[in-house]
Parts: C-alpha cells; structure tokens; sequence
C-alpha cells in the first residue's frame, strides 16, 4: 500500500536578553539611565524598584500607587522556553480520518510585558495548508491548533511564518502551550514521505 508520512520538526530562536535598552520608532527605552540611592517599595497593591531622583521632587501617592522622580537601570528579565518534544509525526495519512501529533511548550518571561510566542520560520506547507479554519475528514488539507490560557487562536491555521501562537501581557512561569500539527488526505493526494521544518520565537512583548 502506498503511503503518505508527515513529519515536523521544530526549531527555537529566542533573541539576546535586552538590558537597559534605549528606543526610537522601532525600539522602547526601559529604564535607561543609572542612579545611586533608592529602596523597594511595596504595597497591598503594588510593589516599585524606586530611585532617589531629581531634587526637589516629590512623592505622589494614594493607596494604590506611588510614584518616584526619576530613572535606574533595569533589567527586562530572562526568557525561557522548553519544548517537550521537537519532533512531531503524524504518520500514514488515510481518506477517512484525520492524523495528528502535539507537543507541550512551557514558556517563561520574566519581562513585566510578558511575551510573544510565534513562528520565526517555516517550511512550505507538504501538501494544501487549511483555509477554513479546520482540517477536515476527506480534504487534503495541513495545519495546526494551540491550547492553554495565552493561546492567540482556537481553530486551524496555515503553519507559514509569523503566525503567533501565543502571547501575554505579564510575566509567567511555566506557561504552558500546546502546539498541535493535523492533516488529512484525499483520494488524490500524492503519495510518499513529506515533512517541514520550524523555527520557533520567543520574545519579549512590547
């Protein structure tokens, strides 16, 4: 029996941790400058890495805020991303059902933005990627799906590049995403082995 095997494999860039950056049009300055004095401040509602700040300058303030004059140097915080399994394989394709593999990603962002979770870089699809919104039994069609809590869409989607699959507004640990590749066959897809690489990215959400 002729058959058709699908196999991805994916791939993680996660760009250098930004310290202090400065901005522009197409960057953010996050607490650029360095100062001397200051404490940790906290709250019920609120916790601040204050700086002693300009002189003379006061301290607004009410029960759910505080705010300090001037900056310090800050770091945005570290990223981390793990991937359960790297290589998913949805094995012998048949007209009458659809195939489909997962793996669990468990991000971390230290970044008080939070993170973006997104394809950096793909392959071209194997065989058609869906346009509809679902794989469905009997069309030949490829494409994936995401879960958890921050995932950016719940139906089927073209794997291509720039497809972001999840991001937040707050620092996580452990976040998890499940990332689901599926296909299906028709009676006219062409037969043999087929496959697509990923580069996953992660970064900080500004």
């Amino acid at each position: 029996m002729k058959k058709l095997l699908l196999v991805v494999v994916l791939l993680v860039f996660c760009p250098s941790t930004l310290k202090g950056e400065m901005s522009s049009t197409n960057y953010t300055i996050y607490a650029d400058t360095f100062s001397v004095g200051g404490v940790y401040s906290t709250s019920n509602n609120f916790s601040l890495y204050d700086s002693v700040g300009e002189w003379p300058a006061s301290v607004p303030a009410s029960a759910n805020y505080e705010i300090r004059a001037g900056f310090q140097a800050m770091e945005l915080g570290d990223l981390k991303l793990v991937i359960a399994d790297s290589s998913l394989s949805l094995g012998a394709l048949d007209v009458a059902s659809i195939k489909s593999d997962n793996t669990n990603i468990n991000v971390t962002s230290g970044s008080a933005s939070g993170y973006i979770l997104s394809i950096g870089e793909a392959d071209p699809s194997p065989i058609f990627a869906v346009a509809d919104g679902a794989v469905t039994i009997g069309s030949e069609e490829y494409g994936a799906s995401v879960g958890g809590a921050n995932a950016n869409f719940l139906d089927d989607r073209e794997i291509a590049t720039g497809l972001v699959l999840a991001s937040s507004t707050v620092a996580v640990a452990n976040d998890l995403v499940v990332f689901t590749v599926k296909a299906a066959r028709n009676s006219t897809t062409n037969y043999g082995s087929k496959n697509q690489n990923l580069i996953l990215n992660l970064s900080a959400n500004f």
